[in-house]
């Protein structure tokens, strides 16, 4: 049952030594990642919910004449902030029906969206593989902080960050054009 990727050679961890330091710094790391993926994910539904209201708001006000291109900038940039805020929560794997026996490619024994796709039998085999021996329960576990950050930052962070950037802007723009049709008129 075992893989080659779980009997791989230690490599940089060959030298580590168990120890409950190692084992609190992992575990922090790991809890400092899911953190922060909840902290994105409410950031985006704040944005979303915030969007929601201010699209909601401005669309009934477009048929006052002097607020109409500042209606029409704020809502186009709030859109975009919204569609950005949707993208950043929305979930990023796939979903099979049935688990079958072929580990998916760069295969997490942490990430549920990889060990939901094996069977059960299969994944007790591969963890046991894992915990059997620190030096794999560490390298899986490193791995897997990694895994997160990278796709927090790719996939969460980038969009939460255009999204404010939208927001902000497109109240910014908004004020800005409706000072010069105050003024214009």
């Amino acid at each position: 049952m075992s893989e080659e990727v779980f009997l791989a050679e230690p490599g940089p961890y060959a030298g580590v030594t168990p120890s409950e330091t190692v084992d609190y710094l992992l575990l922090g790391m790991q809890q400092q990642m899911v953190q922060l993926t909840g902290q994105a994910d409410v950031k985006g539904s704040i944005i979303i919910t915030a969007a929601a209201i201010v699209i909601s708001v401005s669309v009934t006000q477009f048929n006052d004449a002097e607020l109409r291109w500042s209606l029409v900038t704020l809502v186009a940039f709030v859109l975009l902030a919204l569609l950005s805020s949707i993208i950043a929560v929305f979930p990023k794997f796939k979903i099979h029906p049935e688990p079958g026996d072929e580990l998916p490619h760069g295969f997490n024994p942490f990430f549920f969206g990889h060990y939901s796709q094996i069977t059960k039998q299969r994944y007790l085999g591969l963890m046991a593989d894992v915990v059997r021996e620190p030096t794999t329960t560490y390298r899986f576990m490193i791995a897997d902080v990694y895994d997160q950050g990278v796709y927090m930052l790719k996939y969460k962070y980038r969009y939460l960050r255009f999204s404010y950037a939208c927001f902000l802007i497109g109240f910014v723009a908004a004020a800005i054009q409706l000072t010069i049709t105050v003024i214009v008129s």
